[in-house]
């Protein structure tokens, strides 16, 4: 069953750690992509493909989100999916690499703090599996 969207708004509004994400455009999709008692524990912006990314690592999956008016895309990696997740940081920004049995996901020019939090987020969540 999907999740409502003020439920969701309101766990966005609880996460301190991250800037607040204003575009609507991906917001409004979110919905959609999650389940009734699933949790919001960090999103940000990250250059995948080569273009800019809503990731929103929730305690059950990785959703990516680029959304336009016209286009739109969305990916999602289920937890159970990925194998391993890495860190490597600059001085002001960090490039997170998801591996998965079937491929390895670079996702560059992540701000460096939200980068570390959310690697050590899914690496916890990865152990508790």
């Amino acid at each position: 069953m999907p999740i409502d969207e003020s439920s969701i708004r309101g766990q966005i509004l609880r996460l301190k750690d991250f800037r607040r994400w204003s575009n609507k455009t991906e917001l409004n999709f979110l919905p959609q992509l999650m389940e009734g008692e699933e949790i919001v524990k960090a999103l940000t912006s990250v250059l995948y493909k080569e273009r800019k990314w809503l990731m929103v690592l929730t305690d059950r999956k990785v959703i990516f989100l680029y959304r336009k008016i016209i286009d739109g895309f969305q990916e999602t990696i289920p937890l159970s999916e990925i194998v391993s997740v890495s860190c490597e940081t600059s001085f002001m920004f960090a490039r997170l690499i998801l591996q998965t049995d079937e491929k390895e996901m670079n996702l560059d020019s992540i701000l460096k703090k939200d980068a570390q939090i959310i690697k050590e987020l899914l690496s916890d969540l990865l152990i508790k599996q």
